[in-house]
C-alpha cells in the first residue's frame, strides 16, 4: 500500500476495503500501529514519543471517521447537484462550506497532536522528518 507524503498522509491514507468498502476503525488502527513500528525504527522514538505519535493517529483517525459519517454519500450528494437541467451551484456551496466547517471545527485537536509529537522530537529527529516531508527521505515506499 503506498502511504501519501507528511502526517497527515500516514494517518490519512486512502484504504482499500473489500470492493471500495470504507476502511473500518479497526483497519485504521493496524495502519496506525505500522506507521508508529516503522516511525519508531526511523526516527529512534522512545516510549514517550511513540504514545505521542500514536496518540496524534487517533486523533487523524477520530477526524476520519466523523467525516465518513454522512446521512448521504458524497457520490449522492454529487449526484444530487447534477439532477436537474443545470448545475446547483447553491447547494454545491453549501457542500463545501459545510465540509469546510467541520474541518475548522475539528482543526484545534489534530493540531495540537501534530505540535505534541512533534515538539517531544529532539532536533534531529524533527529534520528528519521535514527532510521527510521535503521528499529527500523514502520511509514509506513513495517517490515523494
Amino acid at each position: 500500500m503506498r502511504m501519501r507524503r507528511g502526517l497527515f498522509g500516514l494517518f490519512g491514507a486512502r484504504g482499500h476495503g473489500h470492493c471500495g468498502a470504507a476502511p473500518t476503525a479497526e483497519h485504521y488502527a493496524q495502519m496506525r500501529d505500522r506507521v508508529v513500528q516503522k516511525a519508531t525504527r526511523k526516527l529512534s522514538l522512545n516510549a514517550e514519543q511513540q504514545q505521542s505519535l500514536s496518540q496524534l493517529g487517533d486523533t487523524l483517525i477520530a477526524q476520519r471517521l466523523a467525516s465518513q459519517q454522512q446521512p448521504t454519500s458524497p457520490r449522492a450528494q454529487m449526484r444530487a447537484l447534477l439532477d436537474g437541467p443545470r448545475f446547483d451551484l447553491a447547494s454545491a456551496k453549501d457542500l463545501v462550506q459545510n465540509a469546510a466547517n467541520k474541518l475548522t471545527a475539528q482543526s484545534p485537536e489534530v493540531l495540537t497532536a501534530i505540535a505534541s509529537f512533534f515538539d517531544s522530537l529532539n532536533p534531529v529527529q524533527q529534520q528528519q522528518v521535514r527532510d521527510r516531508i521535503d521528499g529527500r527521505g523514502r520511509w514509506f515506499g513513495c517517490a515523494g
